[in-house]
């Protein structure tokens, strides 16, 4: 229920002069595409979008019309559905090129096809209510936090000084969507190194002694480090990924980058950045 509250939140202002007002059947309905979209209507006004969009698609099905179309994306906006209401408007646009609201819907069509998408990210619980929320190495904000990728795949991660968890998901164009990053395990530490997934496969952590699985939170005394990095089942390691914890206190948090694998070599370790996190009461 949290994630559907905060997902209602980001439904995009668009800039429209009023309400986009429902358009009518005429009279070239054919009777069984007119009953649908009827019945379409009726459920709209019931509050069933979701049940008006399937309908206004039977419709469709029987007699493609640029009524039709024009309710189904004025629905989609409403449903947040930005992909559906990008082709629909562009269709109804196509079947009614002289219509009065030409320019007005080219104008909103421009707008969604601009939209970037939009991600809530959250834990899905109550706990660790001052976790920090990162997009590929970068902060967003405070637990709950909301963020505008670009399409393609990201790296969310949370944390917090008992907890640290990770999510890759990709996110499509036009979509606003919620990405749950939790651990349901209690962790202490004051290190995490970020390793996003680039398809080299799993690594581990070694300092001294210590063997540390990526995404964790460890502990690490102050100090300068060079923490040799592996990938599973390789002769070779990656270099050494320098770093320096500064305080018990803060966060660590190592970001790690790799080069583009290449067939047949070891992992190769592009960029390392080190940040100092605070973590607590916002």
């Amino acid at each position: 229920m949290r994630a559907v509250l905060l997902l209602m939140c980001l439904l995009p202002a668009l800039a429209l002069a009023g309400p986009l007002e429902r358009k009518l059947a005429n009279d070239t309905y054919p009777y069984e595409a007119l009953h649908k979209f009827s019945w379409a209507v009726s459920e709209e006004e019931l509050g069933d979008l979701t049940g008006a969009i399937d309908s206004y698609k039977g419709s469709l099905s029987i007699s493609p019309q640029a009524a039709t179309y024009f309710n189904i994306g004025r629905l989609c906006i409403l449903v947040d559905d930005v992909a559906r209401a990008i082709e629909s408007f562009a269709k109804y646009l196509e079947l009614a090129p002289n219509a009065q609201d030409h320019k007005a819907i080219t104008a909103l069509l421009a707008e969604l096809r601009a939209r970037p998408p939009t991600v809530a990210i959250g834990s899905g619980t109550t706990a660790s209510p001052d976790a920090l929320v990162l997009m590929d190495g970068v902060i967003v904000g405070r637990s709950p936090a909301i963020a505008h990728p670009t399409p393609g795949r990201h790296f969310f991660e949370r944390i917090s000084m008992t907890s640290y968890a990770a999510n890759q998901v990709t996110i499509e164009p036009h979509t606003s969507s919620y990405v749950e990053v939790h651990s349901s395990r209690r962790q202490r530490g004051n290190v995490v190194i970020s390793v996003p997934s680039a398809g080299h496969g799993s690594y581990s952590f070694e300092e001294g002694a210590r063997d540390m699985a990526r995404h964790t939170l460890f502990p690490l005394p102050a100090g300068s480090y060079a923490t040799s990095l592996g990938l599973h089942g390789d002769a070779q390691p990656c270099k050494p990924v320098p770093f320096t914890v500064k305080s018990v206190d803060v966060i660590t948090y190592v970001h790690v980058t790799f080069a583009p694998p290449q067939p047949g070599a070891t992992c190769s370790v592009a960029h390392v950045r080190t940040q100092q996190l605070t973590v607590g009461p916002p």
